[in-house]
């Protein structure tokens, strides 16, 4: 049993010493970063050209093409797997046997959700925005229209799955990968990335995405086989991080609020119209 937790990375970092992590080198086609890395997104069958718009997932793909763990998984040079919110010490990162007693019982490992307090489809703004959004579900619709109900879903709830990071066992990793980008291929063909100068803008498919993993995993993986780890950033102090965590809270608690709210209004609404006609 193989098992890789790849650590996306554009330049030199400081890649923790943990059997089973791998150094991979994103825009590695570029020519910019400088330095040592276990894996590089130009070798083998690669988009590495496209990391400008694509971001991690010249990584992802590159995993997908050259790959032959058994398991695989996506992290960040800052974001990391941890057993411990609070902490941003490589002690508490997910280990290699972790993971596979994980993956034993389980079928894919993710963040803890991000939690908006308002929909998905409310809390949708600049990248991507409400244009971008209707492309996906264009291209979901040309692509893969059995997930129509799935993309509504997403959009209808409060929580996203963030920073395309997921650990999966390879036979899974590579169906998600199969159904992923040919989606965004599609919306490449509809999307004009030639007049996005805005290099936040620019990172597009990448946000897009975080959005369709979460449309994936919500046909394909029953709640009950999804594992779900704090990502702590190594950049952040312990405050910050404790801070965050008590937001995400509170904008959940937000949310469920407002649902119940609605929920009696329109209970009261109905009791009104049997009494009172």
């Amino acid at each position: 049993m193989e098992t890789k937790m790849y650590v996306i990375t554009h330049a030199q970092a400081g890649i923790p010493g943990i059997p089973s992590y791998v150094s991979l080198l994103v825009g590695a086609g570029n020519g910019k970063a400088k330095g040592e890395f276990d894996e590089r997104d130009d070798t083998g069958e690669n988009i590495s050209g496209k990391n400008s718009s694509y971001c991690e997932l010249t990584g992802v793909y590159w995993v997908w093409k050259n790959s032959s763990a058994d398991n695989v998984g996506i992290s960040h040079y800052r974001r990391f797997f941890s057993k411990n919110v609070l902490s941003g010490l490589p002690k508490h990162f997910v280990t290699g046997p972790e993971i596979e007693r994980l993956l034993a019982r389980k079928r894919i490992v993710l963040p803890k959700p991000r939690c908006y307090g308002k929909t998905m489809l409310a809390a949708v703004n600049y990248a991507p925005n409400r244009t971008d959004v209707k492309e996906m579900h264009e291209a979901v619709r040309m692509c893969a229209p059995e997930y129509l109900e799935d993309f509504k879903w997403y959009f209808r709830q409060d929580k996203s799955y963030l920073f395309n990071m997921c650990i999966m066992k390879k036979n899974d990793f590579d169906a998600y990968c199969t159904w992923l980008f040919p989606i965004l291929s599609r919306v490449e063909e509809m999307h004009d990335m030639v007049a996005e100068t805005d290099p936040y803008r620019r990172r597009l498919f990448g946000f897009l995405s975080e959005r369709l993993l979460c449309v994936w995993v919500h046909r394909n993986v029953a709640p009950s086989d999804i594992v779900e780890l704090p990502v702590v950033n190594t950049a952040e102090s312990d405050w910050t991080r404790f801070r965050h965590w008590v937001g995400n809270a509170e904008r959940h608690a937000t949310f469920l609020l407002a649902k119940l709210r609605r929920k009696t209004a329109e209970n009261q609404k109905s009791l009104e119209a049997a009494v009172f006609g």
